[in-house]
């Protein structure tokens, strides 16, 4: 009897990404049009088909709703006055964009896991007077109080694609120039929408600066269609297969076209991972999805991705390296730095996997950039460590992706390994652990 194709039990998620921009420029949208905007300021998610459900996008758009309620309904209100206290849960993006919609004075705050994440980098380009930390500098909760519209300069030091968000959607509602002047590098998915969307802006890049210029406030055509599929959760699957060592390719349809949110699979082809992107049926209305499909090989060899690689493919980076410590070879990752600000610090964790795994690795402080070295052990002898030496609980410290990651590791280690609370999946990929399941049974 054959066995039925292990790919029909994978079903990747909207683009949390996307679907994150595409809730707030609606509410932007709603802003701008007053008497339609309450109407689709009821249901944000209308219009959005294939959006993701996940916990972290049905947190922003709750409160962007409580937002839109306050702004149509109670609009004669004393700014000085606290008019909502917004629980952003275990969110950061909402977290960090919401303060493009704020318009009374406004506490925001997060679950115990965000609190611990810093916000600075946000809360900075806001004047200090309008900035207060209700418990400790730099970390939620904060209290916002609205800002005159004066004209947006920012000079950003980091590539950063919500600083960047944030700093449009604040310029898409003020009068006068915007500059915004930032290290390349970051995911380009909200120029790509605003530009579908008809924003017209200046974008040139000059060695490792992206100089932006948009003149406010411009007029927005409403968000709707297609949210492609994520090409950041189709990362676990090649990680499933290749501890599988399945002989079936991976394949995918409907995944976000955009180039940046593909190059960790450009790094993966050129490894060794045969991958193949072809034009979709299916037609997102942000960019042109595509179809991926990718063969696992018996082998492969070490990754080198620069800095600017490794800001690109800042969610993938975990797997990344563990398909690094499978490899053959020394992989090199130009910066990874920024894991350790995401839902936690990813970097930490990675670090204690590969020692438990007796993985040997080594970072170094190079020109402001946090290099990382893996040396790859292959697959072989990664799967025996992983049998012999993983042991107990993996933790995950809540974090989504980690704990993806974990449920998959566990389905190859020995009986004694498992996972726990593992909800926090949900924030994303709330499938994910029964299409893992019927995967595996497919085998």
């Amino acid at each position: 009897m054959q066995r039925s194709d292990p790919n029909d039990a994978i079903k990747l998620p909207g683009d949390k990404s996307i679907t994150h921009r595409a809730l707030f420029l609606r509410a932007i949208w709603a802003v701008q049009n007053k008497e339609l905007g309450k109407q689709v300021g009821e249901d944000l998610y209308h219009g959005l088909v294939n959006a993701s459900q996940g916990a972290d996008c049905v947190t922003s758009e709750t409160c962007l709703k409580q937002l839109l309620q306050n702004y149509f309904e109670k609009n004669n209100t004393n700014h000085n006055q606290v008019i909502y206290k917004l629980l952003c849960e275990n969110s950061g993006t909402t977290a960090r964009l919401i303060p493009s919609l704020i318009r009374r004075k406004t506490e925001i705050h997060g679950d115990e896991s965000l609190t611990k994440r810093p916000m600075s980098r946000v809360f900075r380009w806001f004047a200090k007077t309008s900035v207060r930390y209700l418990k400790k500098e730099g970390f939620l909760p904060v209290e916002l109080t609205p800002q005159e519209p004066t004209p947006l300069n920012w000079q950003v030091d980091v590539a950063s694609a919500q600083v960047k968000t944030l700093w449009f959607f604040l310029a898409l509602q003020r009068p006068g120039s915007h500059t915004l002047q930032i290290t390349s590098g970051s995911r380009t998915h909200t120029e790509t929408m605003l530009k579908k969307l008809g924003v017209r802006f200046r974008w040139e890049s000059q060695e490792t600066m992206d100089h932006y210029q948009v003149d406010g406030p411009a007029q927005l055509k409403l968000c709707s269609g297609s949210v492609p599929s994520d090409p950041s959760a189709l990362s676990f699957w090649v990680l499933a297969c290749a501890l599988s060592e399945t002989d079936s390719p991976l394949e995918v349809s409907g995944l976000s076209g955009d180039p940046h949110r593909l190059a960790y699979l450009k790094s993966l082809s050129l490894a060794g991972f045969p991958v193949e992107l072809s034009p979709s049926q299916e037609k997102g209305f942000i960019d042109d999805a595509v179809d991926c499909k990718v063969c696992l090989p018996k082998k492969w060899g070490g990754f080198n991705l620069d800095a600017m690689a490794c800001a690109g493919s800042i969610d993938e980076l975990p797997v990344m390296v563990i398909l690094a410590a499978m490899g053959e070879g020394v992989s090199v990752f130009g910066n990874v730095s920024e894991l350790r600000f995401k839902e936690s610090n990813r970097l930490e964790w990675v670090k204690k996997l590969l020692t438990g795994l007796k993985v040997k690795f080594k970072e170094a402080n190079v020109a402001n950039s946090l290099r990382f070295e893996v040396e790859g052990v292959g697959r072989r002898f990664f799967k025996e460590n992983l049998k012999n030496l993983l042991r107990g609980v993996i933790a995950h410290h809540s974090d989504h992706r980690l704990a993806m990651i974990a449920c998959i590791l566990a389905k190859f280690g020995s009986e004694k390994t498992s996972v726990q609370n593992t909800e926090c999946i949900d924030v994303s990929y709330p499938d994910f652990l029964q299409q893992l399941n019927g995967w595996s049974e497919k085998l």
